[in-house]
C-alpha cells in the first residue's frame, strides 16, 4: 500500500486492503478451475492495460476525484458489465481489489 501513501490517497489504504482482500480470495477460490483462471488472467491484462495507458498518464495532469472517475468508467464498470453476473459474481469492490491487487504485484502504481 506503500503506492497509495506515495500518490497521496493514504485514506484509501484500509478500503484498498479489504477490496484487495476480497479479490485474492475469490482468486483462491477459483483457483482450481482452468476456464476461472483464464477468465481472471483475461480481466487482470485487460485492467492493466486500461490502467496503465489510460489513467497512470492522466494522474500528474488532473485530480485524484478524476482520476477515480477514469478508474470507474475504463475498468470498473466495464468489469462489471463483462463478467459481473457470470459463474462467479463481481461487485464492484472486487473489481477495485483487481487494481490494488495488480499494484501489489508491482503491476500498476497509482503515483507517477
Amino acid at each position: 500500500m506503500a503506492k497509495l501513501q506515495a500518490a497521496g490517497r493514504e485514506e484509501e489504504i484500509w478500503a484498498a486492503l479489504d477490496k484487495k482482500e476480497q479479490f485474492a480470495k475469490l482468486l483462491q477460490k477459483w483457483s482450481l478451475y482452468a476456464s476461472a483462471q483464464e477468465i481472471f488472467a483475461y480481466l487482470l491484462a485487460k485492467a492493466e492495460h486500461e490502467f496503465n495507458h489510460f489513467v497512470h498518464p492522466k494522474i500528474p495532469l488532473v485530480s485524484a476525484m478524476d482520476i477515480d472517475q477514469i478508474v470507474y468508467d475504463r475498468i470498473v464498470q466495464t468489469t462489471i458489465n463483462e463478467c459481473g453476473v457470470n459463474v462467479f459474481v463481481l461487485n464492484h469492490g472486487t473489481a477495485m481489489g483487481m487494481l490494488y491487487w495488480l499494484a501489489e504485484q508491482c503491476f500498476i502504481r497509482w503515483h507517477k
